[in-house]
């Protein structure tokens, strides 16, 4: 049986281990702009002052 060492057998490996957290925070923000997105007071355009 090969022994492989306890933080990956290849780069590859490494590599996803920092991509999968990334993509859930960017996802998180994300979903969370998303959600509060109807609650944001924008302020209106010079074009549309009244």
């Amino acid at each position: 049986m090969r022994q492989v060492a306890w933080w990956g057998s290849s780069g590859r490996d490494c590599l996803v281990y920092v991509l999968v957290p990334v993509g859930m925070v960017f996802a998180f923000i994300l979903f969370w702009r998303l959600s509060y997105l109807p609650y944001r007071d924008w302020s209106l355009r010079p074009e549309e002052g009244r």
